[in-house]
């Protein structure tokens, strides 16, 4: 059963590799993450896969800073994260909304695979590392907002 928020209809929740405390710790800035791991915002770079896919590969995070990074590579983007007094980390794309119409197939999907990495959220992200997921992949099947 996919949950329901009264105002914006149903959704999923979602969770990411780069939500891991210890795949931060693992990166290059991962250092001052462990030191400085209370509530607050860092950025994590990530970097898009070599060619492009249908259904697309996840962008790998490449480090974490506790400011915004300038002068990113072409196929760089600086994500903005926070962390809150529980050491829980979120980027603001933890929660799919989706349409009445796609509830069904998209949660049958959902049921049907339990591989991990079968899962890729397509995101939009802005120039101060704000992030919207735009897509959700299951698969080999897109669903759009």
């Amino acid at each position: 059963m996919v949950p329901y928020f009264v105002l914006r209809g149903h959704y999923q929740t979602l969770g990411y590799e780069i939500s891991r405390s210890d795949q931060l710790r693992s990166l290059p800035g991962g250092e001052w993450f462990e030191q400085q791991f209370k509530a607050g915002q860092f950025y994590v770079v990530l970097e898009a896969p070599a060619t492009e896919t249908t259904p697309p590969k996840p962008w790998q995070p490449v480090r974490i800073s506790p400011t915004r990074p300038t002068n990113l590579a072409a196929n760089q983007v600086a994500i903005q994260g926070r962390t809150n007094r529980y050491g829980q980390i979120s980027y603001g794309l933890e929660t799919y909304y989706m349409p009445e119409a796609q509830r069904n197939a998209l949660n049958t999907d959902i049921s049907q695979t339990q591989d991990r990495q079968a899962f890729v959220v397509e995101v939009k992200v802005d120039g101060s590392g704000n992030a919207v997921p735009i897509s959700l992949w299951v698969k080999d099947r897109n669903y759009r907002f």
